[in-house]
């Protein structure tokens, strides 16, 4: 999986996530990731996201899903070793980990400490931070507890306020990055780089099986959080850029690729700056067509699409909700009668929409050029080279998945300027409260935020009498896998032509 682990643009949106949602700015600064609305959500939710895309890249190379570090190995050899062959800088290496370390046995009773503190507090329904008390449960279309909840599993909240907690999620990371007892650190310990450690996924498969816990508990949505009454959906379909049948997307290696940066590890000291060469995973760029009945005379909702892989086994210990990727998520309104939705793939709210590089946007920081929140925000969203994951040589099936939800009474969404946040990738990124908040107040990945009945997410198209549910949908796609689209790895000359005509064309059009 190298070619999604240690992708310097998935590496540098962790960074950049938590610029502006782990920030470091001055406590009190407008800047402060504390005004950002729903933060803790934001930490758990951005984290599942990246478990889902880790399991699907894995699905594509035919490897099993992703399994927890959890307790019953903590005491156990640590498998596997890694080895970023990076360094912080110039000087200082980023320490690689022997295949086999174990965890200090002070470290493993502290794990287990703050383990047992979490558990306990969503057993009991609360959180105490400081002198706020609580309460985790759901209430009108909110979550009341989840971004409590996220802010106390990252060790977020300052110390003083968190310490009935611990400090489970940064410790694990923490501890990770040490094991091989010796000096400097590994990459788990710097959002900078920590994706590229394989153990990087499995760390947070433990940590989001722990939000499972607490999401079962709410139980499954009931008809009123799901339905949309007045409004069918008539029809799905995603069409290629190239000349494809519909519903078949491609992806594949550009072995071409570049990015221009200051160091891998993102450091900013000093003018110069490395270009970076490297074969990245691409795709066609796809516009999605969506048809809406409706026979309310005008309504406005919430359209949210996931991409499942199709035919997938899950073992007792992994969830759906651990595989779907949320595409895009954004506001529509709805006239009477029959309503066309045209929406490109590029202009989803959880991708970046910059096209500047890291080091041009830190070299116009250094020179004063832009502020450090316009620095923050630029870089954030998910990279959209890396919007589909890479499919099969053979074509591999998914579903995509449609909810049409209609906004909640205190939804920020009947305010908010939509020209504005289109701009942005306030899905992945989020909103700050002195810019109106999210505006969506649903639970984010709804409603596969909690895992749905019989573990599948067919049965959220149907309501508790067994009838369809009109305003949810899905059609079935194939993502084919283009591996050598140049023909450099490859000595047959018609494959070498057929592929160079495709890529002259796909050039053409993007």
């Amino acid at each position: 999986l190298w070619y999604f682990n240690e992708d310097p643009l998935v590496n540098a949106n962790h960074f950049h996530w938590h610029q502006v949602l782990s920030s470091e700015a001055e406590f009190g600064s407008r800047l402060h990731s504390t005004r950002m609305d729903r933060r803790g959500e934001m930490f758990y939710f951005m984290h599942k996201q990246l478990l889902c895309r880790i399991n699907n890249e894995r699905l594509s190379v035919g490897l099993n899903l992703t399994e927890p570090f959890g307790p019953s190995r903590w005491s156990q050899p640590v498998y596997p070793g890694y080895d970023s062959k990076l360094g912080r800088g110039s000087v200082q290496r980023f320490a690689p980990r022997p295949a086999g370390a174990t965890l200090l046995p002070l470290w493993e009773r502290e794990m287990r400490k703050d383990l047992a503190s979490v558990r306990k507090a969503i057993k009991e329904g609360s959180v105490t931070l400081g002198t706020r008390h609580i309460r985790l449960g759901y209430q009108t279309g909110i979550d009341m507890g989840i971004s409590a909840l996220g802010d106390v599993v990252e060790s977020y909240v300052p110390a003083s306020a968190n310490s009935k907690y611990g400090d489970l999620h940064n410790l694990g990371h923490t501890c990770i990055a040490n094991l091989h007892k010796g000096s400097g650190e590994g990459v788990m310990n710097s959002p900078k780089v920590g994706m590229r450690d394989p153990l990087f996924g499995q760390w947070h498969k433990f940590t989001d099986d722990l939000f499972l816990e607490y999401k079962r508990k709410l139980g499954h949505y009931a008809d009123s959080d799901l339905d949309f009454p007045g409004v069918r959906i008539t029809s799905l379909s995603l069409q290629s850029l190239t000349p494809e049948p519909p519903n078949s997307l491609t992806t594949y290696l550009d072995q071409r690729a570049y990015v221009q940066l200051n160091s891998l590890d993102f450091t900013s000291r000093g003018s110069s700056s490395v270009l970076v060469k490297y074969s990245r995973l691409n795709h066609v760029p796809f516009t999605y067509t969506i048809t809406v009945d409706s026979s309310l005379p005008s309504t406005r909702g919430m359209v949210r699409i996931f991409l499942i892989p199709a035919d997938v086994y899950l073992s007792s210990n992994v969830d759906v909700t651990q595989l779907a990727i949320e595409m895009d998520r954004f506001h529509v309104s709805l006239t009477q009668g029959l309503n066309t939705i045209s929406r490109r793939s590029s202009d989803s709210s959880f991708v970046a929409k910059r096209r500047d590089t890291l080091f041009e946007l830190q070299t116009r920081l250094m020179r004063g050029l832009v502020t450090e929140d316009q620095f923050n925000w630029a870089g954030c969203g998910w990279p959209r080279e890396m919007t589909l994951p890479r499919g099969s040589e053979a074509g591999k099936p998914f579903r995509v998945f449609l909810v049409l939800s209609s906004l909640l009474g205190s939804d920020a969404a009947h305010s908010a300027d939509w020209r504005e946040l289109e701009q942005t990738s306030w899905s992945w990124c989020g909103v700050r409260k002195d810019r109106g908040g999210m505006p969506d107040s649903r639970p984010m990945g709804f409603p596969l935020d909690r895992p749905p009945p019989g573990g599948t997410w067919r049965s959220l198209m149907y309501r508790e009498d067994g009838s369809p549910r009109s305003n949810l949908a899905y059609t079935n796609v194939n993502i084919t896998f283009l591996p050598d689209p140049w023909g450099v790895a490859q000595d047959n000359e018609t494959n070498y032509l057929k592929n160079i005509i495709y890529l002259l064309y796909l050039s053409y059009i993007i």
